[in-house]
């Protein structure tokens, strides 16, 4: 498979990837929920799925307007490198945090100040670590059929 079908595919399971992490990682993001509101799921399975059907859609949105134009930009500037995918992973894994707060802020009736420093953290976490791991998968995906030598350029 050359590089572009490859990107292309790298992109495409975006979703996938983002779906079956926010799956698996539920019982840890519930947990570091209760240190914010005590209280549990009525069904953590279906609670988690509720979360990476979630997680699916905004890898979705993120992946054709955020991945996709970054991916276009950088390799109109030269060879994609691991550091832009992982750096911009980690950029666009906290976008909709960087959209949801500014709209929670809006809204009257919300209760987010009383969240602020300790659930701050835990999003920012969180979306770095989406960001990071699908971007990773992305670079996994792209550099799986170079050659040695096309893998020390692409660094």
């Amino acid at each position: 498979m050359t590089s572009q079908p490859r990107l292309l595919l790298g992109l495409a399971v975006q979703p996938v990837v983002a779906a079956v992490l926010g799956f698996l990682s539920f019982p840890l993001i519930d947990f570091s929920g209760r240190l914010l509101e005590p209280g549990f799921p009525v069904d953590r399975l279906d609670a988690g799925m509720a979360m990476a059907f979630g997680l699916a859609i905004a890898a979705t949105l993120l992946t054709l307007f955020g991945a996709l134009p970054a991916v276009a930009w950088c390799l109109s500037r030269g060879p994609l490198t691991r550091t832009q995918t992982l750096l911009a992973g980690a950029i666009l894994g906290n976008v909709p945090f960087a959209v949801i707060v500014p709209l929670a802020y809006a809204h009257e009736s919300s209760r987010l100040a009383t969240f602020w420093p300790v659930g701050a953290l835990r999003a920012l976490v969180f979306g770095t670590f989406f960001g990071l791991a699908g971007a990773a998968v992305f670079w996994m995906i792209l550099t799986r059929s170079l050659s040695l030598r096309e893998r020390v350029t692409a660094r």
